[in-house]
């Protein structure tokens, strides 16, 4: 009620210095009465408004969580190819050292040839 009142006394002392008394008054009536319709959808206001920010912070820290899943697959994927092509590096230098065993006429697990290392 005292606000009322002080809301009021405001619009006569501010329609008093801009000449428009009754405008002033009007306008202050008006704010007072809109003020307090809307005063219970405030709550409902304030939580639609609080879990709005809690889903756009989900959706932000799931945009983030699926970059990352996303750069560790690739991550991953890269890993995997190059190893791939160290082992088919691996084996065909297996083969070539086969070949030249082969040409040399080595076995695989004898040292050099006893004739060649007397010389």
């Amino acid at each position: 009620m005292a606000g009322t009142v002080l809301t009021v006394l405001f619009a006569l002392i501010s329609g008093m210095v801009t000449g428009n008394l009754a405008a002033q008054i009007s306008l202050q009536v008006e704010m007072m009465v809109f003020g307090y319709f809307l005063w219970p959808l405030m709550p409902p206001f304030m939580v639609s408004a609080f879990l709005g920010a809690v889903a756009e912070l989900l959706q932000e820290e799931l945009a983030v969580r699926t970059e990352v899943r996303l750069m560790a697959q690739q991550s991953y994927e890269a890993i995997r190819r190059q190893n791939q092509e160290v082992m088919l590096l691996r084996h065909d230098m297996a083969k070539h050292y086969g070949v030249l065993r082969q040409m040399t006429g080595q076995s695989c697990c004898a040292g050099p040839k006893k004739d060649t290392a007397e010389k």
